[in-house]
């Protein structure tokens, strides 16, 4: 019997995070340095409240292109970020 991989058989133990205040460029600055392609986002008590995704950024960078040029440069985080819509435990089976 093949024994069913479970989320922390293939889930990353550690993660880059991003306040929902912060910079929107400076998190996509960050994400760019570092390679990585998202970041959790958390509120004061680090409770998770989102996930800042590379399609995230790339709304930031149409949005740019379009018709936001300004407003970019004041946008924030949680202007841009997916929001926690469901978590999984690292005991689930796949």
């Amino acid at each position: 019997m093949v024994a069913v991989p479970v989320a922390r058989d293939i889930m990353k133990t550690t993660a880059r995070v991003f306040h929902p205040d912060m910079s929107v460029l400076e998190a996509m600055g960050t994400l760019s340095s570092k390679g990585e392609s998202a970041a959790v986002v958390v509120d004061a008590d680090y409770r998770l409240v989102g996930i800042l995704t590379e399609k995230d950024c790339l709304r930031v960078l149409l949005s740019e292109v379009y018709d936001r040029f300004e407003a970019i440069g004041r946008a924030r985080v949680s202007d841009f970020m997916s929001p926690v819509v469901e978590t999984l435990s690292p005991s689930m089976d796949i």
